[in-house]
């Protein structure tokens, strides 16, 4: 008696957990799962039903009762048939499972499998689906620094049969997935691929990487969504220098004039930052506006140009230029002395 309730125990935890072989099953019952959830685009899914012996009949059908259910599939002495075969929207398994080979929100119901077993007896059961609408999700702005490992996410509820990322601009593929298997790197040096979870990783990320990238997923029959990460790529440059140094920080320059021009730069930044001369004496500066010059890698050259009067009364003066910014980790700063040679003017 206890060997029976213990083998009892053990047939219907397994029929709880859903893994269930038809050995299993007492005869003369039909098991399916009391409920199934799915999302929408989950195609290919499938619905078992387990039972003891080969059937004479098996049919799949959706609604509430037998009464009323729509015929999905019917399988008999071999062969399969039905308004779910002809529309291509299910299929059988080998073990008799219902395959939903399109899921959408309208697959929602109660699906009913029903089998006249080889004793001439028609025995049910069935299942309740439900279909959740497809949540997909990525960072809608992400911003890194040239050099660095850039991972965009892209969190997907399931293994989807296609899935890729395009530049939003041209659609160029840059990396994608197909059916079970990550595809080689389109770039040509592999630094532009896709995770095991579907993000994109770019490797030694560059300001020249920065696009509106976006996240695809295709079902067989192709529906597809879809979302965009707006991917923005900063870069650290050289503090300020003076284009008469040869360096950064501290320089002389001579001149035999009172009037002059002064040019500070910074190279290579992004995004730009706040350049402002000051002199340490009372000579007069006339500051023209600030100009920038991108280079070939995407970043800039920022340049601030000044028109310098000599005090009559001081033969040297000290200018100071400072830079303000992220792309500099904050302040920075320049210094040259001017040493007016009065001899020679």
């Amino acid at each position: 008696m206890e060997s029976t309730i213990i083998t009892f125990l053990v047939i219907v935890a397994a029929m709880n957990h859903g893994h269930v072989k038809s050995d299993t099953v007492p005869e003369g019952v039909v098991w399916t799962q009391p409920q199934a959830a799915f999302w929408e685009g989950q195609d290919m899914s499938t619905i078992p039903c387990r039972f003891q012996g080969s059937p004479s009949v098996l049919s799949w059908m959706k609604g509430e009762s037998v009464d009323t259910a729509e015929a999905l599939i019917t399988w008999s002495n071999g062969g399969k048939n039905g308004a779910g075969i002809d529309e291509g929207s299910f299929d059988l398994t080998h073990d008799y499972s219902l395959v939903l080979k399109r899921v959408d929100l309208g697959t929602t119901g109660k699906y009913i499998c029903r089998i006249l077993n080889n004793k001439g007896i028609t025995i049910h059961n069935n299942t309740l689906v439900t279909v959740h609408e497809f949540q997909m999700q990525t960072t809608q702005r992400m911003t890194v620094w040239k050099g660095e490992r850039a991972s965009l996410p892209c969190e997907l509820p399931y293994t989807p049969h296609r899935a890729q990322w395009v530049n939003g601009s041209n659609r160029e593929v840059v990396a994608s997935f197909t059916n079970g298997t990550f595809n080689p790197p389109s770039d040509g040096d592999g630094r532009l691929s896709m995770d095991d979870d579907f993000s994109l990783i770019i490797r030694e990320v560059n300001v020249l990487d920065e696009a509106t990238l976006k996240c695809e997923i295709f079902t067989y029959d192709s529906r597809s969504w879809g979302n965009f990460t707006e991917l923005t790529v900063n870069a650290y440059g050289d503090g300020p220098s003076f284009d008469d140094c040869k360096g950064l920080g501290y320089c002389r320059k001579e001149v035999n004039v009172r009037e002059f021009h002064l040019t500070c730069i910074v190279r290579g930044v992004k995004p730009d930052v706040t350049l402002t001369l000051t002199v340490a004496g009372n000579s007069k500066l006339r500051l023209l506006p600030a100009s920038s010059k991108r280079r070939e890698d995407g970043t800039n050259d920022q340049i601030l140009y000044a028109n310098v009067s000599v005090d009559l009364d001081r033969n040297s003066e000290t200018f100071t230029c400072t830079a303000n910014g992220e792309a500099l980790h904050g302040i920075a700063s320049a210094t040259i002395t001017v040493e007016v040679m009065s001899g020679k003017i």
